[in-house]
């Protein structure tokens, strides 16, 4: 078996946020077709840690699922680096900065649909700053969860966002690389 080939790239839609491209492709098969792709900023995801071990969510509401949704902090690059661009979702979001920043790695959270690649951090040693965008980021909640009560609303599906989940995940392994 072969591998995708692109034969043409055709945009077709675009905004500040995403592009979307149905391009002209020869599948793997050799077979030629075409793909749809969202093309859009790669983002980052935010694992906040308080003192007591916990772990600080949002609590939002998002259009596409027209649904609040409890999910761990997550934002665009805008063409900062990962960290800076963390530092900053974390002030807007959470009015927080942290003194010990971790990266826990990355993930492609649509990689049938768009090449966006996700980096993960885990935030520690909180402090108080006075940046505060909730209002705009639609934010109505923050609260802390132990990872017990996250497995559960995983499992019971109270949390459903892939980022959030997989950003979990990130932790739990991290978590669990220090105790080996």
């Amino acid at each position: 078996m072969g591998k995708w080939e692109t034969i043409e790239k055709k945009t077709i839609y675009r905004n500040e946020w995403i592009s979307l491209n149905v391009d002209a492709v020869r599948q793997p098969d050799g077979n030629d077709g075409q793909y749809s792709v969202i093309n859009t900023s790669d983002t980052i995801s935010i694992i906040v840690k308080d003192d007591d071990n916990k772990i600080r969510f949002v609590y939002l509401h998002r259009y596409p699922i027209n649904a609040y949704s409890w999910e761990v902090i997550k934002g665009r690059m805008d063409g900062d680096s990962p960290i800076d661009a963390a530092k900053r979702e974390l002030a807007e979001e959470m009015s927080l900065e942290a003194n010990k920043w971790t990266a826990l790695g990355h993930f492609n959270p649509f990689n049938g649909l768009c090449g966006e690649l996700n980096t993960v951090f885990l935030a520690e040693k909180l402090t108080t700053c006075d940046t505060n965008m909730r209002e705009e980021e639609g934010i109505a909640e923050i609260k802390s969860f132990s990872l017990a009560k996250i497995d559960n609303m995983i499992t019971n599906n109270e949390i459903k966002d892939s980022f959030t989940i997989s950003a979990i995940y990130k932790y739990k392994l991290f978590l669990e690389s220090k105790h080996d």
